[in-house]
């Protein structure tokens, strides 16, 4: 997760070089890929379209039978999936080598 950190400082735009240490090739592949994968993670667990059934969300829990997710869940992920984007955006970046 320190790379992570890295990334999202990176993203900020307060350096203008970032070294980072990263391991043998294949596991440095699958750490760079990271940010991706989590924020597809998140689009399955708690995708964009139920939190338009925000106001549905009592009726929808006594037919289902089980509770929904509550609003706060909703505004993590959101924040999450905005760090995980930028991280992101500086990894796909072309200036980024």
């Amino acid at each position: 997760f320190a790379l992570l950190r890295a990334l999202r400082e990176a993203a900020d735009g307060d350096h203008e070089l970032a070294v980072v240490d990263l391991p043998p090739l294949p596991e440095a592949l699958a750490a760079l890929a990271l940010p991706e994968q989590l924020r597809r993670y998140l689009r399955r667990l708690l995708p964009p379209e139920r939190q338009a059934a925000r106001a549905l969300r009592p009726m929808l829990a006594q037919l289902a039978g089980v509770p929904m997710p509550a609003q706060w869940l909703y505004e993590t992920t959101a924040r999450w999936e905005a760090e995980l984007a930028a991280v992101q955006a500086v990894v796909e970046d072309p200036a980024t080598t």
